[in-house]
């Protein structure tokens, strides 16, 4: 279950900051609901079309060791991924507050009947929905949203699906020695660069301009840190 603290965290913040402020707790608890089943929805919906998981195998199975990001230092967006990818994840915020009428009251439906299955109907929802709700700006124009830090690399198109992809870089393993370490690093960025160019090359041909983003400890929001009392479920 998401937090009003969690989604606060999120950035960039600004298209509904208002919106979500102005919401009374009972509103905010229901948009958060709703947020929820709509991104578990559209992980299946990407895991089915850009085998996502495959790509998450390659780097449990990868011969240089990829330790996943431990829970207490996931950020908003990687910890909505936990229960379905170890690596990588959807960057994009979820405005559905975009969503029509009638659009709405197909997730609401969904939501009220615990009817969570990705069936052709909530296919066909999430098809001809996600480009919207992913968004940053809907307009014509090119324009670059920042998707963290202020470098180059976190600057990608307001519309593209932008996924993440973190892993703990500084884990040590249990008698490993830094020279052992250094060299694993950097077979292990081959090894990732591999991976992602696959990756990449899938998302030239998707439905929707996309993006891979790597991202590590000094590029995130983390959700709460270890001396802080725990805030998500």
């Amino acid at each position: 279950m998401i937090k009003i603290n969690d989604y606060l965290t999120k950035a960039p913040y600004s298209n509904n900051l208002e919106y979500f402020l102005d919401l009374n707790d009972n509103q905010k608890e229901n948009y958060l609901n709703l947020y929820q089943l709509y991104s578990n929805l559209l992980y299946e919906y990407l895991i089915d079309k850009l085998k996502l998981n495959v790509y998450d195998k390659m780097m449990v199975d990868a011969r240089n060791h990829f330790e996943m990001v431990k829970l207490e230092n996931m950020d908003f967006y990687q910890y909505l991924a936990k229960d379905y990818l170890k690596y990588f994840y959807i960057r994009n915020n979820l405005y559905i507050e975009r969503l029509d009428i009638e659009e709405l009251a197909f997730l609401k439906k969904k939501y009220e009947s615990k009817d969570y299955k990705l069936d052709q109907d909530t296919i066909k929802f999430i098809r001809k929905t996600y480009p919207k709700v992913i968004a940053e700006k809907l307009t014509d124009s090119n324009i670059k949203v920042n998707y963290g830090p202020d470098n180059y690399q976190f600057y990608q198109d307001s519309k593209a699906l932008i996924i993440g992809v973190r892993f703990d870089e500084y884990y040590l393993q249990n008698g490993e020695t830094e020279e052992e370490w250094d060299k694993k690093y950097d077979n292990r960025e081959m090894e990732l660069d591999t991976i992602t160019y696959c990756l990449k090359k899938s998302l030239e041909n998707f439905e929707v301009k996309g993006s891979v983003v790597r991202y590590n400890d000094f590029s995130v929001k983390k959700l709460f840190n270890s001396n802080e009392e725990k805030k998500i479920n």
